[in-house]
């Protein structure tokens, strides 16, 4: 007697999967045909010779790299033929990536780490709730939005960063907003630090918010209401 239950959608599932680099004299075939399911709550560990194609095979799943052949699926959604906008809309909302080089903030415990991408996609919409066309971007650094003819103020501000920027429909910079985590305030260096950046804020014009690691969506909406305000008084 067969088992007919129903099995769950693989979180992930690459369908005869192809990659291959082209060379003068032949493509360089790195997957050929690949097959792989993983499934919900499930733990792989990718194991293979140095020169095999598993980083290949990690950027063509999380969706880094289109494949050359086959199909990839997240959460059985096909992906080959989304553009780059709905890529890059499935990869920040289903797909986690941690390397090697991590980056991580040290202000930050390892849990706001994680968190903090998540914060950006609910500004994002509470955002578009609120003033449809302003955006948050992470992690700028304020030489991108700021400038100054002395080279010595430039590169002090250009060496700072905002966790979060608001920007509006031109990407002209709005309001800064910087996330306060269990370590934000630990020492003299971080408080100067952030005097530098709310001083060179407020010469340009932009607005600057603090707010908590633990703050809840009410609490996020509430804030981008106020900002609203602001700019239309």
């Amino acid at each position: 007697m067969s088992d007919t239950t129903p099995r769950e959608t693989p979180a992930l599932f690459l369908s005869q999967v192809e990659r291959y680099y082209p060379q003068a004299d032949a493509p360089l075939e790195i997957l050929r045909k690949a097959d792989f399911a993983l499934w919900p709550g499930e733990l792989v560990a990718l194991v293979a010779p140095s020169g095999t194609g598993k980083s290949t095979l990690l950027h063509v799943a999380g969706l880094l790299e289109r494949p050359d052949g086959g199909e990839v699926f997240v959460g059985g959604l096909p992906t080959t033929k989304l553009d780059d906008k709905g890529r890059t809309r499935l990869r920040r909302t289903e797909i986690g990536f941690v390397y090697q080089a991590h980056h991580l903030l040290p202000e930050f415990s390892a849990l706001e780490n994680v968190v903090l991408p998540q914060r950006i996609r609910g500004l994002d919409k509470a955002l578009a709730e609120e003033s449809p066309g302003w955006r948050a971007m992470g992690q700028v650094s304020l030489g991108e939005i700021l400038a100054s003819p002395n080279e010595a103020a430039f590169f002090a501000v250009n060496s700072k960063r905002v966790d979060l920027l608001i920007v509006d429909a031109d990407c002209r910079p709005l309001h800064a907003v910087e996330m306060q985590g269990t370590g934000h305030h630990l020492s003299n260096t971080t408080a100067a630090r952030d005097a530098v950046k709310r001083e060179a804020l407020r010469r340009a014009g932009i607005g600057y918010v603090e707010v908590v690691s633990g703050d809840t969506p009410a609490e996020v909406r509430a804030m981008v209401r106020k900002l609203v305000g602001r700019v239309g008084a």
